[in-house]
């Protein structure tokens, strides 16, 4: 299951509706936390442009005036709600998936000290009295564990914040796991502070279902927070996550260059996110490989047919006899282009037989296209009575 948590800054306007889904839609997250939407009174017209369809349920927390406002939405077939309850900055929903009770908890913290003391109290009384469940905290907490988790800004008077919002943590029996990427996920409008005040915490048993191991901090866009998710250790191993085409072997730097690329990879984590990383990285430079050093066939090809072809008119055109390097020249060409061409008629082979190892069934393009061929050369298109004339219907051939 993916969760995403995001500070909007404000959704009151069409843009920002658009621009948060395509945002989303990159990630498709079976539960999203917004904070700070702005909106007094949520409606279902918009949470459906945010998420990007119907497919979804939702809850909110209304903005009081122009600011505040949480907002979280969940896929229909991912979570069954049971109830929700609020407090002075966090909005809980209480539910079921896959047969585990879960609290989901969105929080847009207050800056005040007195006020997040008063919203993590709340939050622990809740913890106290509620049905034994698997918690998701996430949000805008607005607060830091840690001095490296904040630049900038002087934090010799928040000692003592900081210890209280680690023993919240503790206390609440959820993790905060690690980030991956850029750390900080608010960063100042004129860049001279940036903090990690967004974060999403689970409890130790989601962790271990949903292979969690690590918070992914997205990029910068429509407000001055990053977007934050959870990254899993499960991978699609199937073909169209990492793909070796066979004739790579054939060429003579691909093996070395595997080895090389492999070995300066620096990924640290647990051993299942460090493979997945590092698959990634690798997949992503060897299809830089595949383009600027294994090249483009098609092209290679043409290149070597006009080359060819250039010669021979010279030889034509001028009657010339052709150099011994110009024989050389020549004959290079053509294993370059029958080269080439056995390479790209592999290439071609594979992904054919990739194609229907993957579709199965499903791959039902080239039965109809077969169908429909088959029904052309079979249609009848004019009906002819004995004598050869053309008749309208069947009933006037006798």
């Amino acid at each position: 299951m993916i969760i995403g948590t995001f500070n909007v800054r404000g959704c009151n306007n069409l843009m920002k509706q658009k621009r948060i889904c395509q945002i989303m839609g990159k990630r498709k997250p079976d539960v999203m936390f917004i904070q700070e939407t702005n909106i007094g009174k949520m409606s279902g017209n918009i949470v459906n442009k945010i998420w990007g369809g119907e497919d979804c349920l939702w809850s909110a927390k209304e903005a009081g005036g122009r600011a505040g406002g949480i907002l979280t939405i969940w896929r229909k077939d991912s979570f069954t709600p049971i109830f929700s309850f609020q407090g002075n900055g966090f909005l809980g929903i209480k539910g079921t998936a896959k047969g585990m009770i879960i609290y989901f908890i969105n929080v847009y913290s207050p800056c005040n000290l007195a006020d997040k003391r008063e919203l993590w109290e709340e939050l622990l009384g809740w913890k106290n009295k509620l049905e034994v469940g698997e918690w998701v905290v996430g949000g805008d907490f607005n607060s830091i564990k840690n001095r490296e988790k904040r630049r900038g800004v002087e934090n010799f008077c928040r000692v003592h914040e900081m210890e209280e919002f680690k023993d919240f943590i503790e206390n609440l029996e959820v993790i905060d796991v690690q980030v991956v990427g850029n750390i900080f996920t608010w960063i100042k409008p004129n860049g001279r502070a940036s903090s990690r005040l967004d974060r999403i915490m689970l409890s130790e048993g989601l962790i271990s279902c949903w292979d969690i191991v690590a918070q992914e901090v997205g990029k910068r866009d429509i407000s001055d927070h990053k977007p934050v998710w959870t990254k899993s250790s499960r991978m699609d191993w199937g073909p169209k996550v990492f793909k070796v085409l066979r004739c790579w072997y054939e060429h003579k730097d691909f093996i070395p260059f595997v080895q090389n690329e492999w070995s300066s990879l620096d990924v640290r984590g647990s051993k299942a996110f460090v493979l997945k990383e590092k698959m990634k990285k690798l997949r992503e430079r060897m299809r830089w490989w595949n383009t600027n050093v294994f090249g483009k066939i098609d092209l290679k090809i043409e290149e070597d047919v006009e080359a060819l072809n250039a010669t021979e008119d010279r030889m034509t055109q001028m009657n010339v006899t052709l150099t011994e390097e110009e024989i050389k020249e020549k004959r290079r060409l053509q294993e370059s282009f029958w080269k080439n061409l056995h390479t790209k008629e592999s290439i071609l082979r594979q992904k054919s037989g990739l194609k229907w190892t993957i579709d199965g069934d499903n791959n039902s393009r080239f039965f109809h296209s077969t169908m429909k061929s088959k029904s052309r050369r079979k249609a009848i298109l004019v009906l002819k009575n004995a004598s050869g004339q053309e008749v309208e219907s069947a009933t006037e051939i006798k």
